[in-house]
């Protein structure tokens, strides 16, 4: 193949300069700014309404941006590898042995590369998701993977489970996967090993992995879905995964490990959001900026500098109700995340919410499974997106947005390690009390419908019963299995200590019993779903409805601007469909007053256009106080006549600007729905 670079194509047309397409748009917007398209993202980066090669900043020495490189190449910002493709990993999550040996058969029958078997114990010790807790169960495990790698999503359980899969005849050679990440399971809230301790045991484990010649398992994570599920941004979340992996390089390296021992070991999690092209240029800024932090460690190899990154559907964008909706959100950021180049992507089951609902909410699992897993299998047996390494490259967009995004994380990180690094910003509590603040800012974007969550803040699906599914997948989700060690837990948490008990007879409560568990005393991430205030809400009326009360209803009374009325009428419908109220609407705009009477609704509300509430609105409202109506009366808009209204028996107004959340409280509690 010709090494020259082909002729440009369609000569005989000639390029457009960024100043001819700024003309362009200047005519288009009848003299207006192009500025007036830019916006900004909740990270702070402006998005120009277009790009051009002339903006592009190529090389950035306070960053080391290297745009202009080929697949494979130091610093990795196009891949590690020269070639396209990525693993479709299938996480399994069931609460019998059996079911998960199902589950894990049908995924890898149906598609999925490799499959992700999640466990781990609550603060009781009740084991989370599949209870494989004996040398057995994991010899059942393997049976079904047989020589694939093995993947254990079991946090600070997952020395102990890979310890007994060991012992069951897995080799480590195979490859695989933790996501161990002591520095973030300190903030768990629940007793973990002390960080020394810890480190300890990493270390012996990877001199033990290095032994055993098993270059290709990674037990050591830098997982940034604790702090994504908390409210973190994704520059957030992207720096504090590199400041993880730099406390990692370097505390390990002062338990006597060298940067390629550390980096090889080393893999990045990601929770993957809906903001398309960010979370592509994302992936392609961690890699570029990792690859950065690891060469001043100085590797033997400068490979071990190319991120290995293991991407997953986010939690807090999903919802409860309309949960159809998530399969296209779990599209849109397996399709973000594949085109950025991660090296292995895990859809979550659609109805897969949050510690209510881990197991997820449909009776029918495999169903939810299939279209998790099909989802990616669209993307590369129909899409071909395995067939292009890079796609994205060249993208004047993607390509800025790579600059900036990186920009905006290295600057964070730096920051950080200024700071005394991220381990120190953890145990002082700021970084708990940041993402506490930028939860908080994210949870009233949605209560004022800034971030619409379709389902939930936006377009609701007012009919959907869900109360008495949740709280039988709830039931059904409820461990029945406890670690409890018995006294022969083994004497300390050295790799071969613990697979040598496993082969005695030691089960995982007593493997994980082998390093002293302590109360951190260090402030627990909390983490958030953006629907789940609003979800809540929502149950507290299909509750009342169930304890034999009438579903709340709001009658719509229209009047004058046909227009103004019906846009304004379908607004307070989706306003109060999101609490499922029911919305009972006239049968014509003429007898909107007789109906509003006679049906004694629980709440009423105009909707009109602003002028009309000036002239009709206190003539109207005097009628229904003449007929002794007993409903609060509401105004769909926030006119300007606001207070003549208000006068005149208004009691509340609906508009774009309500907190949705606020208001819907309010009337729970008015009308009686709340216990």
């Amino acid at each position: 193949m010709s090494e020259t670079p082909a002729a440009k194509l369609f000569p005989e047309f000639a390029g457009a300069s960024t100043a001819e397409w700024q003309k362009r748009i200047e005519a288009d917007l009848k003299g207006g700014s192009p500025e007036r398209l830019v916006w900004k993202s909740r990270e702070g980066i402006s998005v120009a309404p277009f790009y051009a090669p002339a903006g592009l900043n190529p090389g950035d020495p306070s960053l080391g941006v290297q745009l202009q490189t080929e697949p494979g190449a130091f610093p990795y910002v196009r891949g590690a590898r020269v070639c396209g493709g990525w693993e479709i990993r299938q996480e399994i999550f069931r609460n019998t042995l059996a079911d998960a040996l199902e589950a894990g058969r049908a995924a890898l029958a149906g598609g999925a590369d490799a499959l992700e078997w999640v466990l781990s114990a609550d603060a009781e010790r009740r084991m989370v998701g599949v209870p494989a807790i004996s040398v057995s169960h994991w010899t059942s495990i393997l049976e079904v993977l047989g020589e694939r790698a093995l993947h254990i999503q079991a946090g600070e359980v997952g020395l102990p489970a890979l310890a007994l899969a060991i012992a069951a005849g897995f080799d480590p050679a195979r490859g695989g996967s933790l996501d161990h990440d002591p520095i973030g399971e300190q903030l768990s809230g629940r007793p973990v090993v002390a960080l020394d301790l810890a480190l300890e045991d990493l270390t012996a484990w990877i001199s033990y992995l290095d032994r055993e010649h098993a270059p290709g398992f990674r037990l050591l994570a830098a997982n940034g879905q604790p702090y994504h599920d908390a409210g973190a941004g994704l520059v957030e979340e992207l720096a504090l995964v590199l400041a993880t992996g730099h406390e990692y390089l370097d505390a390990l390296g002062a338990h006597g490990l060298d940067t390629d021992a550390v980096a090889s070991r080393l893999h990045f999690r990601l929770s993957v959001g809906s903001n398309f092209f960010f979370e592509v240029a994302r992936m392609r800024a961690l890699r570029l900026l990792w690859a950065r932090i690891v060469e001043e460690y100085r590797p033997r190899e400068r490979r071990h500098a190319a991120a290995v990154i293991h991407g997953r559907t986010s939690n807090w964008n999903k919802t409860l109700y309309d949960a159809y909706t998530n399969m296209l959100r779990g599209t849109t950021e397996a399709m973000g995340a594949v085109l950025g180049g991660c090296d292995s992507f895990s859809v979550t089951g659609f109805d897969v919410l949050d510690d209510r609902l881990p197991g997820g909410l449909a009776p029918d699992r495999e169903f939810a499974d299939r279209v998790a897993r099909n989802t990616q299998n669209v993307l590369r047996h129909e899409a071909y997106v395995d067939r292009v390494v890079d796609a994205a490259a060249g993208s004047y967009y993607v390509e800025q947005l790579t600059h900036e995004i990186g920009a905006a994380a290295w600057k964070r990180f730096q920051e950080l390690e200024a700071a005394g690094g991220i381990k120190t910003a953890i145990v002082a509590g700021t970084i708990q009390e940041r993402l506490n603040n930028e939860s908080r800012e994210r949870l009233d974007d949605v209560a004022r419908r800034r971030i619409l969550l379709l389902g939930a803040n936006q377009y609701p699906e007012r009919n959907e019963k869900l109360l008495g599914r949740l709280e039988q997948a709830s039931r059904s989700a409820a461990s029945t299995t406890t670690l409890t060690a018995s006294t022969n837990a083994p004497d300390d948490s050295k790799p071969e200590t613990l697979i040598k008990a496993a082969r005695a007879g030691a089960g995982l409560a007593e493997l994980y019993a082998a390093s002293p568990r302590r109360q951190p005393g260090i402030a627990r991430l909390k983490a958030e779903r953006g629907a789940r205030a609003l979800e809540d809400l929502r149950l507290q009326t299909e509750g009342a409805l169930e304890r034999g009360r009438a579903r709340p209803t709001v009658f719509v009374l229209p009047f004058g601007n046909v227009a103004m009325r019906r846009a304004r009428a379908s607004f307070t419908a989706n306003f109060f469909g999101c609490v499922g109220y029911e919305i009972v609407e006239p049968e014509s705009a003429e007898s909107a007053l007789n109906e509003a009477l006679s049906k004694k609704p629980d709440l009423i509300v105009l909707c009109s256009s602003d002028e009309d509430y000036a002239k009709q609105g206190p003539e109207l409202l005097a009628s229904l106080r003449e007929q002794k109506n007993q409903a609060p009366v509401l105004v769909a808009g926030n006119p300007g006549c606001r207070p003549d209204l208000e006068a005149a028996g208004v009691q509340d107004f609906i508009h774009l600007k309500s907190n949705l959340l606020e208001t819907l409280a309010k009337y729970q509690n008015q009308l009686g729905v709340t216990e």
